[in-house]
């Protein structure tokens, strides 16, 4: 019979075998890790050791990567779930040692009080080190968030594992796209950086800062800027060390006790490599932030450390083309094309190159390189698994599921060399490839071209197909809603064009009258049939661009796109209040909301419904309403629905206080030609509302002024205008030659081209 195996002994087997174990999942070996890991923790199972949640949590991962990191969901909600008992833990002990020492605060405090009575001369009750530390953090006494946290875990490694178990959460989180959730987490974590070891430190803040920069893409907002800049802030503040030539290393490392999945345990971070990665941050924030100086210093900088990096060429090269300097920013995107560095850089290129020359002015050939990013972009889920994705991303193809104790983006050991062959490969998901799919960003920007040029239903389906991602850009929904509205324009024009002019006789003898075309009301327009469009290219081959299958194109879905834009945001803003003090919106999002109105008032005028444009119109209008186009256009439509309601002397009130103000600043930051147009629309209106009244002298002033500033492309109407001005003042002759000579008529009195400059502000 064998002698029983000392408790110490059996200890120093198990950390061996999960030391082997570490050893195998850095090697890529994950059958044999499982199998180290199950014979662990039958072993802890057999010495009546507690249930070790780090354990749990890498035979998880060595599972995950054993299946080839196809099941990410699976992989999330067990992580959740340990998440949740290890904090439910934690919390249980806590409480359990918080009342121990409220019992022996206690009783100090009767035996002091027992020694005062008796002769007064009791010494003072020494002061716990928990007590002196909330002084140190306020002089009320109150803790941080940060040391709540951190005291709720009773060692320095069960802190570490939890959080290291919800920053694993987070990677896989953000590799799926589900940056909200993502955030929220990381938000969290960041209140204990001060608490956690360097390596992990370091991730927590740049997934944190990578977090923040794919939200401000997709939800945008300056408080999301703003939090990334605290984060950047605590990283120069907290790591100053790490940013110079000679870092100070610190003292011994301590020796793990269970498997964390680290590549080499928890050594320091290599202060170059750290110092790189926190320029190029800095660099995304700054141009996020439309901070072209900064961002330029920040890149020179990065490009002299690693010229042919891609990170750092792209960031130049968009540098470029926000400075609009589009033929050096094609140089520098051409200069690593080419090379064999990830298979996720050609869609990045193709798509850049789109918005390049869709910026000059080349619609062709932009629609033609977002075809071939989407092309390209189908090559990542057909590539070998140890590609390394470029070194800014978090969601690296095994650095990050591992949680890596690099900062993210470093390259880590690569993987054995799978069976696959080198040539075609079958498309297959992962998680990894997932987490590198840019195929909604290339949507939603060739969508937007599509829109720029015409082609409303393409560019509807490119924004349908960019919705899972973008579902809370509350720009997406304005464009939805302008792809419906440019929809219906343009399906009335070709009712026009198909009716003709023709008018038909009513009545008969001395009653009768002449019918114009009516256009049919939205309630009988037919739904859009989702057919391709004439200029829709190549774009919709074998794309599976076919159909509408969340929505149609109708001005009734646009009306629910702008209600959704609206509340996105007003959640937006709620959100910013809570970050700061300041709850009013930035002038971005103010201006869309303006937008999203006007785009509102104008869908209920075209549905027949002039209270609600009226409604619509009253949340902007009914206050001090900001110098805009969008005001503008408000007004007009205000005026039209008062028309619609046979209430003309409000809708010449409505058009009279637009005219009182500086529509020139209302215009600013449009083309001239939208500008002019803008002008010739206000006083084409107030033209015709004058002459509805009977102030014929009045109309006739307003179409003076309309003259000068018509574009070439409405003259048409003006002469329908003084046409109609002229049989409201019972001059049928001056109205027929108006109609026949075509120009301008006799009763106009034109200015000079000297008094131009005295109605800019008309």
């Amino acid at each position: 019979m064998s002698a029983p195996v000392s408790p110490l002994i059996a200890e120093e087997a198990r950390i061996q075998r999960l030391a082997h174990a570490t050893q195998l999942f850095e090697e890529g070996d994950y059958e044999n890790c499982i199998k180290e890991l199950e014979a662990a923790r039958d072993e802890a199972k057999k010495a009546g050791v507690e249930e070790d949640f780090r354990l749990e949590h890498n035979l998880a991962l060595s599972r995950f990567n054993a299946g080839g990191a196809r099941e990410p969901g699976a992989l999330l909600e067990e992580l959740k779930t340990l998440a949740e008992r290890s904090g439910a833990r934690a919390a249980a002990a806590a409480a359990q040692e918080e009342s121990g020492r409220a019992a022996a605060a206690a009783a100090a405090a009767a035996a002091a009080a027992g020694v005062a009575g008796n002769g007064g001369n009791g010494t003072k009750a020494t002061e716990s080190p928990d007590s002196s530390r909330r002084k140190e953090n306020g002089a009320d006494g109150q803790m941080s968030i940060g040391d709540a946290i951190a005291l709720l875990h009773n060692d320095e490694d069960t802190l570490v594992s939890d959080v290291l178990v919800n920053y694993n959460i987070a990677i896989v989180e953000y590799s799926l796209k589900q940056f909200s959730s993502a955030l929220e987490r990381l938000e969290r974590l960041f209140k204990t950086v001060s608490y956690l070891p360097d390596y992990l430190a370091c991730n927590v803040c740049f997934l944190l800062l990578d977090t923040h920069l794919a939200l401000a893409q997709q939800e945008p907002g300056e408080f999301l800027m703003q939090r990334a800049g605290d984060v950047l802030a605590h990283l120069d503040k907290a790591f100053p060390a790490l940013t110079k030539k000679t870092p100070t290393k610190k003292g011994a490392n301590k020796e793990a006790r269970s498997v964390i999945a680290l590549p080499t345990g928890h050594s320091p971070v290599d202060p170059v490599s750290f110092k790189y990665l926190h320029h190029i941050y800095r660099a995304k924030v700054f141009l996020c932030s439309s901070a072209t100086k900064q961002a330029k210093r920040e890149i020179k900088w990065c490009m002299s450390v690693g010229n042919q990096n891609p990170t750092s060429m792209f960031l130049k090269s968009n540098l470029e083309f926000l400075g609009k300097n589009y033929t050096k920013s094609i140089k520098l995107l051409n200069a690593f094309h080419g090379t064999d560095l990830d298979s996720s850089l050609p869609a990045l290129y193709y798509n850049n190159l789109g918005c390049i020359h869709f910026a000059m002015g080349k619609t062709r050939a932009a629609e033609h390189y977002f075809y071939k990013a989407l092309l390209m972009n189908e090559d990542i889920y057909r590539s070998s698994p140890d590609d390394q994705s470029e070194p800014s991303q978090p969601s690296s193809a095994k650095g990050r599921a591992k949680a890596q104790s690099l900062p993210p983006g470093l390259k880590g050991k690569p993987e054995k060399e799978g069976a696959s062959s080198q040539g075609e490969r079958e498309r297959e998901v992962t998680m990894h490839s997932f987490s590198r799919d840019r195929k909604t960003s290339i949507l939603y920007n060739n969508g937007l071209m599509q829109l720029l040029s015409g082609n409303a239903e393409l560019a509807f389906e490119c924004f349908l197909g960019a919705s899972p991602v973008y579902s809370k850009n509350p720009w997406l929904w304005l464009r939805l809603s302008e792809c419906c509205i440019a929809s219906h324009e343009q399906n009335v024009e070709q009712r026009q064009r198909e009716s003709g002019a023709s008018a038909t006789v009513v009545g008969e003898g001395g009653d009768r009258v002449l019918r114009l075309p009516v256009t049919p009301t939205p309630a009988e327009e037919q739904t859009v049939s989702g057919e391709a469009a004439a200029d829709g290219g190549i774009f919709r081959e074998g794309l599976g661009l076919k159909g509408n299958p969340f929505g149609v194109m109708s001005l009734a879905y646009a009306e629910i796109c702008l209600t959704t834009c609206l509340r996105l945001i007003d959640e937006a803003n709620a959100a910013a209040s809570k970050q700061s003090e300041a709850s009013q919106s930035s002038p971005r999002q103010e201006e869309l909301r303006l937008c999203a109105l006007a785009n509102l008032a104008f869908v209920a005028l075209a549905c027949g419904s002039p209270h609600k444009a009226l409604s619509w119109a009253g949340k902007v209008l009914s206050k001090d309403s900001p110098k805009s186009v969008y005001t503008g256009l408000l007004y007009m439509y205000a005026a039209e629905a008062q028309c619609m309601l046979n209430n003309l002397e409000g809708a010449l009130a409505s058009l009279e206080r637009l005219l009182t103000q500086d529509t020139h600043a209302a215009v600013q930051g449009i083309s001239k030609a939208s500008s002019e147009a803008f002008r010739y629309s206000l006083l084409h209106n107030l033209a015709v509302t004058c002459a509805m009244t009977g102030a014929i002298d009045q109309a006739r002033n307003h179409l003076s002024s309309a003259v000068l500033v018509c574009p070439s492309s409405s003259f048409h109407e003006f002469v329908r205008l003084q046409a109609y001005v002229e049989l409201r003042a019972g001059r049928s002759d001056a109205a027929l030659d108006a109609l026949q000579r075509g120009r301008v008529s006799g009763t106009i009195t034109v200015m000079p081209s000297q008094s131009l400059a005295a109605n800019e502000s008309l």
